[in-house]
């Protein structure tokens, strides 16, 4: 799952991302492309 992978790169990596890095790492690693508001709130939701 593509948030899983978000979520095992922000545990992994030393560095911090905003949400407009993500959205630009996931479409750049994975080709999903979502808005920063989107995911952002998606990964709220997971807690």
């Amino acid at each position: 799952e593509d948030i899983v992978f978000l979520e095992e790169c922000l545990k992994q990596e030393p560095r911090t991302y905003n949400s407009l890095q993500l959205a630009q790492k996931l479409e750049r690693d994975r080709f999903i492309k979502l808005s920063p508001d989107r995911l952002r709130r998606v990964l709220k939701k997971r807690g």
